[in-house]
């Protein structure tokens, strides 16, 4: 038997790729607030696919990685 293959949200696939490209530049803007908001952007607009998908290591992963951007863009650490 073979698995059928899902439709894939086309919504969720921009969000995606998004989210990909806004973590793809956040390293390189750390040294400056915009850096920790495009991180966490990134983060957020990645988790829905990997919720989907269901890869909890990533999405554990990503809401402490926007929990750590968003902290330290309200410099609290």
């Amino acid at each position: 038997m073979s698995k059928e293959k899902e439709k894939k949200d086309p919504k969720m696939e921009i969000l995606s790729w998004m989210g990909t490209a806004c973590m793809l530049g956040s390293p390189y803007l750390l040294s400056y607030p915009i850096g920790y908001v495009l991180g966490a952007l990134g983060v957020v607009l990645i988790t829905p696919a990997c919720y989907k998908n269901k890869q909890w290591n990533l999405v554990l992963l990503n809401a402490s990685s926007f929990i750590g951007y968003t902290l330290q863009w309200l410099e609290l650490i």
